[in-house]
């Protein structure tokens, strides 16, 4: 049986699978076989300690994907995605979660609407080395040197600060440098700003879903990761059913986790499994 969301079988046999210590990881309060010691830490410095078993990768059919909203008792709420990856065995089916106040949030959402879902795809997370934020990259293809090719984002993020939305106004030229800010329709006409009805959450029709940096200085992903997360609904999840159906049809059944546990010298690259070097080799 495929291993969807909302079945009995993902229910009795799901691994929990997040980036909960920048790597891929699954995680227990109690030590288990193949766990370590690990703990998180919020911007106030308290820490919150916890067993992790960490990944270089996983490789696996993406089987399903659904929007999921956490309600807590204190009214506070958290959404983002459950995505269930399939490796052909019952009993190593892992369902990702990743929410979306996580930095690799909207680009993991740009990249999968480049993915070819009829083939598996390989999830590698780890730390950037500069600033030590997660980074979550999808390959399905080496190159000749072995190593995976990133998969890119298939929306450009476009970046509005305020002086250049206020020279906008103004209709003043940009330059050319902030011109490479701008989305254009097909007559190189500059595309206005698509809106966010806080009320109803619905997208205006006209525009393009910028990052804009508000009046105080902050920038706001709402636009953006709204107009993602509609594509992943009209676009996405319809591909990754079609080819899980198409498999069940044609009795594919997947290899196996082609999943390399975390071991004490990480620096064994054979399989390209590794993060980049130098955080120059990301793809964005």
């Amino acid at each position: 049986m495929a291993f969807k969301l909302g079945t009995e079988d993902a229910a009795s046999k799901k691994k929990w699978l997040s980036l909960r210590t920048g790597r891929l990881c699954l995680t227990a309060k109690e030590r288990q076989p193949g766990y370590e010691p690990a703990f998180t830490e919020n911007k106030s410095g308290e820490k919150t300690h916890f067993f992790a078993k960490e990944f270089d990768s996983i490789v696996a059919y993406v089987a399903d994907m659904r929007w999921d909203t956490k309600e807590f008792d204190n009214g506070a709420k958290t959404n983002g995605w459950k995505i269930a990856l399939d490796t052909g065995d019952p009993d190593n089916g892992f369902m990702f979660t990743i929410s979306s106040m996580e930095r690799p949030f909207n680009r993991m959402m740009s990249a999968l609407a480049n993915c070819d879902f009829t083939q598996p795809v390989k999830f590698i997370g780890f730390k950037g080395q500069k600033d030590g934020n997660k980074v979550l990259l999808l390959s399905q293809e080496a190159g000749p040197d072995g190593k995976p090719i990133w998969i890119q984002g298939r929306y450009a993020e476009r970046w509005l600060d305020q002086d250049l939305i206020k020279k906008l106004k103004a209709k003043q030229q940009p330059t050319d440098e902030e011109k490479k800010s701008l989305a254009y329709d097909g007559d190189g006409r500059i595309l206005g700003r698509m809106t966010l009805d806080e009320t109803t959450g619905e997208l205006s029709e006209t525009g393009y879903p910028y990052i804009v940096q508000t009046p105080d200085g902050k920038w706001s992903t709402a636009v953006w990761s709204t107009y993602l997360r509609q594509r992943m609904e009209e676009e996405v999840i319809p591909a990754i059913k079609a080819a899980a159906e198409q498999r069940q049809r044609d009795g594919v059944i997947p290899a196996g986790a082609a999943s390399v546990a975390l071991s004490g010298n990480p620096s064994d690259d054979a399989f390209g499994d590794l993060p980049p070097e130098e955080d120059s080799e990301l793809p964005f």
